[in-house]
Parts: structure tokens; sequence; C-alpha cells
């Protein structure tokens, strides 16, 4: 498997103590194996659970861990973009605490960014493991993002590779679900590049999911609006100019 330069893993987490402490050590092996070097940030996002003094304890003996701890519950798309802007090194890529991606696939990902490439959207193969809930939603969610902000990317919601430059010359508004929409559309608008990565998705195998809930459905939809709102179409030569 290709080698990968230094990298920052951002992994936001709620109510996650019965995974939390694998998944940090799966992630600690594969890339201490491939990395020249990284951090893990844990931006544990108001967890009322075990989470937040796990993550803690995994950290004091590991200089490759960093936590934040929100106050409260942001969200996980306000979480990941406060691990984002944290990050030290100039290869960033996000993943959760479920690992829907595998990071050994990252050296992959990195092959596709180059001086005209500035990031990679890895694009689920498909979506087999979700509930017949979950597609739906998910699928809505998917065509009213590419109808009412004319960007032609295949996946939204999954995992990104940046960067740093790229965070750095984006702020977002929302706080939700909506949060990586957002980041890649201000991207695309502010004419960085981007190639598509497609992979398996792998499924939660213990804990709960948080996402798909009537309630962060709504808050995803309001975001979506109010960006609308005040957000310029993308240009039919920006939209599909992109995506390489």
């Amino acid at each position: 498997m290709p080698l990968i330069h230094s990298v920052s893993l951002v992994l936001p987490v709620f109510q996650e103590e019965e995974s939390i402490a694998k998944t940090l050590a799966v992630l600690n092996g594969s890339l201490g194996q491939r990395a020249a070097d990284y951090e893990i940030i844990v931006v544990n996002d108001g967890s009322t659970d075990r989470t937040g003094a796990i993550v803690d304890a995994c950290a004091a003996g590991d200089r490759h861990i960093k936590v934040i701890h929100n106050i409260r519950n942001l969200g996980s798309g306000r979480s990941l973009f406060i691990g984002l802007k944290a990050a030290r090194f100039d290869l960033l890529v996000t993943n959760f605490a479920d690992l829907p991606f595998d990071i050994n696939e990252l050296g992959q990902v990195e092959s596709l960014l180059s001086e005209s490439v500035d990031f990679v959207v890895v694009v689920r193969k498909d979506r087999s493991a979700n509930t017949f809930y979950r597609k739906v939603t998910s699928l809505v969610n998917y065509w009213l993002i590419r109808s009412l902000f004319g960007v032609k990317v295949s996946d939204f919601q999954f995992v990104q590779v940046f960067r740093k430059h790229v965070i750095a010359a984006i702020e977002v508004e929302s706080s939700g679900t909506f949060v990586v929409p957002e980041m890649i559309i201000k991207a695309i608008r502010k004419g960085f590049m981007f190639r598509e990565f497609r992979t398996n998705f792998h499924p939660r195998q213990s804990g709960k999911a948080k996402c798909g809930k009537p309630k962060v459905i709504l808050q995803t939809i309001g975001e979506m609006l109010r960006f609308l709102c005040c957000a310029q179409p993308v240009s039919r030569s920006s939209a599909e100019g992109s995506g390489i």
C-alpha cells in the first residue's frame, strides 16, 4: 500500500463510549505504519456518557492523539469543521467513530492530489448496509443539494481529503450535517479543483447511528435553505470543470 505524508485525521464523536477506544487503536495502528507523521484530532461533541473520559485517557499516553471538547453539543458538521481548522499538517482527512472509511486506502486517495487537485471527495460505491429509511433520506438529501446548488459531486456526506489551504480559505455558517456540503460548495466556488475516489462503505459494528433522525433532517433543510438564500449559484463551467 502507498505510504502517505504527514496527515491530520479529524474524528468528531458523540456518545461513542462503546467504540471509541477500539477506533483509536485501529487508526493508530494503520497510520503508525503508513504515515510519515500524523495526528488524530478527536472532537468530543458534548458527550454525556464516558466518551470524554475515554478519549482523554487515550490521549494522555499518546502524542498522536489531540482532544477538543465542545462544552455543548454543536453537531457533527460543526465539530468536524472545528477539528479541520485545528489541524497541523497539510493533508487533512475526515472519518467517524464507526470507521465507515478504511484508512488503509488513504495512500490511494492522496495519490489523486496534485498541483491542480486540491481535495478529494470519497464516494460510497453502494449503501446496501443502510436501512431503507436511511437510503431514502440520503437520496432525497443528495438530489436536493445537487438540484439547488448545481454542483456535480457524487457524494456529499461521506469522507473528504483536503489540502490545508482549502480549509484555510473557507468558513461555514451551518452547524449540522449540511456543514460538509457547504464546505464542498464553497471550495468549488473559490476555484479549488477536486477528484472523486470510489470505495466500499463499512457499516457500523457497535454503538448507535446519530444521523437520520427527524430533528436532524429538519435542521439540515433549514440550513440548506438559509445558505441558498444568501449564496450565488455555481456557474455551469465551474460546476462541470471542478471535478476531474
